[in-house]
């Protein structure tokens, strides 16, 4: 599920070969030109650079996420098949932006690549 303060909630689902909308966007669909490395950025999302800092600073904007990105993970796959949630805030050095995984006490930052598709947005 991906959400942005401007868009519709957005709940994708990939089947093993292609993304779907489970809940349909009247006059929209997904951006097929987008989704491949859009599928690659969310499989590979790691926090590799830590901020030090109170996720409850303002500065973040944690408290008010841009995107809320719901990650469920394929249960066959899976050791933990719970539900992970990517909250994303302000802009942070170098076009990345602050992130935090939803009820852990870290703040990282999330790559300009991921960025970059997000704002460009997932539907045409």
């Amino acid at each position: 599920m991906v959400r942005d303060e401007k868009g519709p909630e957005l709940d994708l689902q990939f089947d093993g070969r292609a993304w779907k909308l489970a809940i349909q966007v009247p006059g929209r669909q997904l951006d097929e030109s987008v989704m491949p490395q859009f599928s690659s950025l969310v499989s590979q999302l790691m926090a590799d650079t830590w901020v030090r800092g109170d996720p409850k600073d303002a500065a973040f904007g944690l408290d008010k996420p841009l995107w809320r990105l719901q990650i469920e993970p394929n249960p066959a796959k899976a050791k933990n098949g719970a539900p992970r949630v990517v909250l994303i805030g302000a802009a942070g050095p170098r076009e990345t932006h602050y992130a935090q995984l939803e009820g852990s006490p870290g703040v990282f930052l999330v790559n300009a690549e991921l960025m970059s598709v997000l704002k460009r947005g997932l539907l045409k």
